[in-house]
């Protein structure tokens, strides 16, 4: 089993209460994280990655904003659930606005210049496919409605420390 890794938008809070239950069930539809991600208010990045993986898309979404990265470990704004093998972290609105101020049609050549960068740095060949560039639309599409809302992104994790 790989690491799970996925962004939420809505309330901290009630968000880290379920993760604290591990109450994850796909056919729980009461599920609160179940419910968010029906509603397209997720984005699921368990594409076999591990969480530095995540820091090369965070240096290419400053790159296509022409701007200086903000990197998503420099991110973690508050930690809300910490346990040896899931866990959950607030992201900081600087990380946010970076991904929100995005054109959602970006996320094409976003995906591609991420893969890139992910196999330049481990040596190995990365080919960008549909389910990164959904991943990356869906973040951009999450953080555009935590802009606009006001709500928090939070990012769970499941399967490995990130500590």
């Amino acid at each position: 089993m790989g690491l799970t890794l996925e962004f939420y938008v809505g309330n901290a809070e009630e968000i880290a209460t379920v993760i604290l239950d591990l109450g994850y069930e796909e056919s729980d539809e009461d599920n609160l994280l179940v419910r968010l991600s029906q509603a397209e208010r997720s984005a699921d990045f368990s594409l076999h990655l591990e969480i530095s993986d995540l820091e090369f898309l965070s240096e290419q979404a400053g790159l296509v904003r022409n701007k200086p990265a903000i990197y998503l470990r420099d991110s973690f704004e508050k930690i809300l659930v910490e346990e040896p093998a899931h866990g959950a972290v607030q992201i900081a609105r600087a990380w946010i606005s970076q991904f929100a101020n995005l054109p959602t049609w970006s996320s094409r050549e976003l995906t591609v210049h991420w893969f890139d960068a992910m196999s330049k740095h481990h040596g190995d060949s990365f080919l960008a496919n549909a389910a990164a560039q959904k991943a990356v639309e869906s973040l951009i599409r999450i953080c555009k409605l935590a802009e606009t809302s006001s709500a928090e992104i939070i990012l769970f994790w499941l399967g490995s420390p990130l500590f």
